[in-house]
């Protein structure tokens, strides 16, 4: 998404921050407009159902509410 990002972990799992990377790494790949994506299949079939997962659906909501 063409931004940086910074997590900070304080006890937990040791892998908590290798999951948020990885999840980081996820919704890149389903909200990137470089690449075939989730938001380039609603850009590319407008008025068209386009399925989508439920962290896009939840991001389109908050837009629309903004």
């Amino acid at each position: 998404m063409s931004c940086d990002a910074h997590v900070v972990v304080v006890g937990g799992a040791p892998d908590l921050a290798a999951q948020a990377a990885a999840h980081a790494a996820e919704l890149e790949a389903r909200w990137t407009r470089f690449a075939p994506s989730e938001i380039t299949a609603l850009n590319d079939r407008p008025g068209v159902p386009v399925a989508v997962s439920p962290e896009t659906l939840r991001l389109i909501e908050a837009s629309r509410t903004a």
